[in-house]
């Protein structure tokens, strides 16, 4: 094929539905329509922890029939192979918001969006989903392999024998550690999701060190089921040393299967 080529974008939920074809002269051409739109949906998808293997069939259908796809660039990157012919928004932590507004503008405007989570979408992130359903009330939940459910598998724990704390959170967070302190010394295990940034292992570590339980045992499992997973295995009080990334969950006590 030669000569100058002109295909024109009508926005997303676009489709090619004329082949490239030669004309007279040196332009070749090609034809794109847009899907009739009735009304915007969204839905909200776990892709799993990071394994795209773990991603289920359910959260795939929704990818591949959803016009736009929103979220941050981790779980874009585990679902990259199925994202061809989207319109993306890639979301930053600093600036949540901004993003958050464009999604729900693409809604207003009647597109098909999949906004997609790391792991579960409801885990840790329920938050962020009410910020969107108080203004698009055409949404739907897709569950997936949380990092929780991950890090049980790993380690041996029983995620019914231990209590699950989240610091995935904006605002305040002293009522979690609160309960973190609740299930340590009702159940002594605990599963436990680090605040990227500013409650991270470590600082959780000195936070239970100072409430005694410096000895309990504890890992910590950086990007689980991911080709660069790494664990430490360790005690409370050693992680105190220690630095991890922000993509980290702690699992604390003694596990139950070995």
């Amino acid at each position: 094929m030669t000569g100058k080529i002109y295909v024109v974008g009508i926005g997303p939920g676009s489709r090619i539905f004329q082949p490239f074809r030669a004309c007279a002269g040196s332009v070749t051409l090609a034809a794109a329509r847009r899907r009739k739109l009735f009304g915007g949906h969204i839905s909200f998808v776990g892709v799993g922890p990071s394994d795209p293997d773990l991603m289920t069939v359910r959260a795939r259908k929704e990818i591949v029939s959803a016009d736009v796809i929103a979220g941050y660039q981790m779980p874009l990157d585990i679902a990259r192979n199925i994202l061809w012919n989207k319109h993306i928004v890639v979301f930053h932590w600093r600036d949540q918001q901004r993003y958050v507004d464009e999604v729900i503008d693409l809604y207003n405007r009647g597109y098909r969006i999949a906004y997609l989570f790391t792991g579960d979408s409801c885990f840790t992130e329920s938050e962020l989903i009410r910020r969107f359903t108080e203004k698009c009330k055409n949404f739907e939940i897709v569950p997936g392999i949380s990092s929780a459910q991950a890090a049980c598998s790993i380690t041996g724990m029983a995620l019914e024998m231990a209590g699950v704390v989240s610091f995935h959170v904006t605002g305040n967070i002293e009522d979690r550690k609160t309960d973190l302190i609740r299930i340590l010394s009702e159940k002594g295990r605990a599963i436990v999701i680090p605040r990227p940034y500013d409650f991270m292992p470590r600082d959780i570590a000195r936070f239970l060190m100072d409430k005694g339980f410096g000895d309990l045992p504890a890992t910590v499992i950086e990007k689980a089921t991911s080709r660069d997973e790494r664990r430490t295995v360790s005690t409370i009080r050693d992680l105190v040393q220690c630095e991890f990334s922000d993509l980290s969950i702690m699992v604390i006590g003694e596990p139950v299967i070995r």
